[in-house]
This record gives C-alpha cells, structure tokens and sequence, in this order.
C-alpha cells in the first residue's frame, strides 16, 4: 500500500477580545488548523515542522503541537478527521516527538483491521497521577485532565485473552487513556480519551491548577500515584 504523510499543525490562537465580559485575566484561545501539506517521506514532513517553527513569530502564529499521519494514497480520506490514519506522530509546539501510533484505524488492502495489542511501558509518556491536556479538535478547546489509568500494556492484554489465536481483539480506539476532568477531578467525571489528543500540560497551567485546587488536587495526584506499584505488578 503506497502512502503519503500529512503534516497538520494545530494552532493557538487568542480569543480573549472577542465577546469576553469576564474579568478574568487568563488568555482564552481557539484550537483548530486550517492548512495540511502533503508529503512524499515523513523525513520531510518532520522537515517542514522545523521550517514552521522558525516562521513562527514572524509570521505572528502560535503552534500548540503538530500531527503527521501516513495516509493510503489510493484510498479515500477525510481532510478534517485525525482519527483516520495507518499510523501517527505527535509533537509538541517545539518539535520534540511526543508518542506515536501503535495501531492503525484504516484497514489494509485485503480490508483487515489492526488489532491493537496493547503499548509497551516505554511507550506510555503519562502514568498514574499525572496532569494532562486532551485537545478537542471539534470544539477548539484544550482542556487540563488528570490520568487515570493508561492505555493497556500487551501483558495486560494477554492476561485477558486478547491475544489468543481465537480472540476477537481489540481495534485502534482501544488505545486510550482514562482520564478524570475538574474542576475536582472526581471518578464521576472519567472517561476514555485516545492516545493522539493526549498531551503534556504547560508549566504555567500546571502551576495555576496547583494554585487554584492546592491541597485538594495535591490529595487526589497522591491517592492516583498509589496505584503506579500495583499497576507495574
């Protein structure tokens, strides 16, 4: 199957002045990309990331992160979807490689699925406890999330039976993390996230969360955190 890599670059743009009548003092911004390049080598897609960093500021744009994702040349595709790809990688607004994909969404020439058989611990970037932000393409939103639990490892898998020769298996979406919401980060609020739109938070929202949950976040990060020794059991 010949393929092509996409470069998409997620944009942050200040919103602030635009029908705001709080008083608060926090910049609030808009998610979103409006462009995508085509490229022949994900070389050159990587490439292309670096060139947009430079021009960043001259050009007046703020990056949040970038998405380059191997596409079917010959197959149809949608342009405004991320969840359609046979693989993914994810970097951050300074071009460091954040994770990538381990299963892919679209099917193969024969019409088969991957089957997703868990991601390796070295391929897990956050663990139990950690603060997060899940990116909401549909709503332009970035929101802070802590981590629950983390997408399952292949020993969890086959513990399962997941990975028996007779078993159904598992398909892309399964590559999630479980994540819980605010503003107290309550089991009530959990849910299933994938894998791509999870990212690292910024030191400076990190410090506000602590800021303005102090010991209450501090409480619920620790009682989370527990639960890291029985997890790598």
């Amino acid at each position: 199957m010949k393929s092509v890599f996409r470069l998409v670059p997620i944009k942050a743009v200040d919103i602030s002045d635009i029908g705001d009548t709080s008083d608060s003092a926090e910049p609030r911004k808009k998610y979103f990309f409006d462009k995508a390049w085509l490229f022949a080598t994900s070389e050159e897609a990587e490439n292309a990331i670096r060139q947009l960093r430079k021009s960043e500021s001259k050009d007046g744009v703020e990056y949040y992160c970038f998405y380059i994702q191997e596409l079917p040349m010959e197959k149809e595709y949608s342009i405004l979807r991320l969840d359609e790809y046979l693989s993914w990688e994810v970097y951050d607004n300074k071009g460091n490689l954040i994770h990538y994909s381990v299963c892919p969404s679209i099917p193969d020439d024969e019409g088969r699925y991957g089957v997703f058989g868990g991601r390796h611990r070295n391929l897990i970037p956050f663990k139990r406890g950690d603060l997060v932000e899940v990116l909401d393409i549909g709503k332009g939103s970035v929101t802070p999330m802590v981590v629950v639990e983390p997408p399952m490892t292949p020993d969890v898998c086959e513990s399962l039976g997941l990975l028996d020769e007779n078993a159904k298996g598992l398909d892309y979406s399964a590559d999630a993390y479980t994540l819980s919401a605010g503003p107290a980060f309550s089991a009530n609020s959990n849910q299933s996230v994938p894998s791509m739109f999870v990212l690292p938070i910024s030191k400076k929202e990190h410090a506000r969360l602590k800021k303005e949950f102090g010991k209450e976040l501090n409480a619920i990060l620790e009682q989370y955190k527990q639960k890291i020794e029985e997890y790598d059991d």
